[in-house]
Formats: C-alpha cells, sequence, structure tokens
C-alpha cells in the first residue's frame, strides 16, 4: 500500500521528494515529513485519507485510490474557485 500511496502523491505533484526507484520499488525508510507536503497534500490528508483507510480496514483493496484521486479532484476544484 504504501508504494501505491507514494507514487501517487508523486506523480499528482503532491510532495516534492522521489520516494520510488527507478525500478518503481519504493526506496527504502522514505522520511515524509509535512513540509514535504503542498498545501492540496495537507488536505488530502486531513480530509480523504481517514476514508481510504477505513475503507482499507473494512476488507477494500489497497491498491483502489479512487477515494483519493475523487478527494484531489475535489480539492483542486475548489482551490480554482
Amino acid at each position: 500500500m504504501t508504494t501505491i500511496l507514494m507514487r501517487f502523491l508523486k506523480e499528482n505533484q503532491l510532495i516534492d521528494i522521489d520516494p520510488v526507484n527507478e525500478d518503481d520499488s519504493l526506496k527504502v525508510d522514505p522520511i515524509l515529513r509535512q513540509s514535504n507536503l503542498s498545501v492540496a497534500a495537507d488536505r488530502l490528508f486531513a480530509e480523504f485519507f481517514p476514508k481510504r483507510s477505513d475503507y482499507i480496514d473494512r476488507g477494500g483493496n489497497p491498491g483502489n485510490i479512487k477515494i483519493l484521486a475523487n478527494g484531489l479532484a475535489k480539492i483542486r476544484s475548489n482551490q480554482n474557485t
């Protein structure tokens, strides 16, 4: 799950570090600090990450990032209005 989340954050320019190796594996012990997050990422973690965690806890697919993708779209659309 961590690789999927980190890849999502990087691909959507939500973090300013690169947590994934060239072979698409997660770097050993990547450290993600709040200072590495964009404003949108900070809101995403506060508003939508708990919903995704609840979904996974109820047996949902950890590879499904739809909650985060939809949340990010909502955050970005609100920033543009």
